[in-house]
């Protein structure tokens, strides 16, 4: 993450690439598979995915495309959760989705 903070600074509007380094060299030095930790789920980045096309005010087809795959690494993130969860820990899960699945429907 260190790394990529600083790139983005040496990026910015207030050093206007002039330090040789392009996006496109950067990406295959150091690609985002290598800055993920897998154990953060799939969910973070589609996250960001999402929030980027929402405030950028991409078409809605986009932005309905990025939420389904958001939706969908949750989706998985929780059943991987929930197969390496012990019995007291999934109890604790189902109880939190289903006060989840009751919230939502009083929206």
């Amino acid at each position: 993450m260190y790394y990529c903070e600083v790139y983005k600074a040496m990026e910015s509007k207030d050093n206007p690439g002039d330090h040789g380094y392009s996006e496109e060299y950067y990406e295959r030095e150091y690609p985002m598979e290598y800055l993920h930790d897998e154990r953060e789920g799939r969910s973070p980045a589609r996250r960001k995915s999402y929030i980027e096309s929402k405030t950028a005010h991409s078409d809605t087809a986009k932005i309905m495309k990025d939420l389904e795959n958001y939706l969908q690494d949750l989706t998985t993130d929780m059943m991987e959760l929930m197969n390496w969860a012990s019995d007291d820990e999934k109890t604790v899960i189902q109880k939190k989705i289903n006060t989840l699945a009751s919230k939502l429907q009083n929206i």
